[in-house]
């Protein structure tokens, strides 16, 4: 009979040692999950966080000085990889930014010849508009006025 007790004592044992290991298993997964949700999270916040550089720039009226610093700062390796286009009264359309496969900048333009269809005037006005990927701000389209 001491030999069916004993038996039972273990098979008990055995029975409560998976239960506990089930349970902390469950809360091992309920905490993974939450942790990614957090890192996904913290993700799209640094996204709009790195957007809000870029606000001065939506639906607004922006100097000529303005448009060719969006430039300076687009042609450095950021790692926001913004792409700036311009529009002149010349007619002429150019983008300007950082080609990481060339490890160069692209495009040129000119603030001192007016003869050059990619003279940005620093005294002109340029209506400012972002574009956006998923809410993520990709690049600022300037057309001159």
């Amino acid at each position: 009979m001491a030999d069916v007790g004993a038996k039972v004592d273990k098979g008990v044992g055995l029975l409560v040692t998976l239960a506990i290991t089930g349970v902390v298993l469950i809360i091992v997964g309920i905490i993974l999950n939450m942790l990614f949700d957090g890192q996904s999270k913290l993700g799209s916040y640094a996204k709009t966080i790195d957007s809000y550089d870029y606000i001065g720039y939506d639906d607004k009226y922006v100097s000529g000085d303005s448009v060719i610093s969006a430039i300076k700062n687009a042609k450095n390796p950021s790692p926001n990889k913004l792409t700036v286009t311009v529009t002149t009264l010349a007619g002429s359309s150019t983008s300007y930014g950082y080609d990481d496969e060339a490890d160069t900048t692209y495009a040129g333009y000119s603030e001192s010849d007016p003869g050059d269809t990619d003279f940005i005037n620093p005294n002109g006005t340029f209506k400012a508009s972002l574009v956006k990927n998923n809410d993520v701000v990709t690049g600022i389209r300037f057309q001159q006025e």
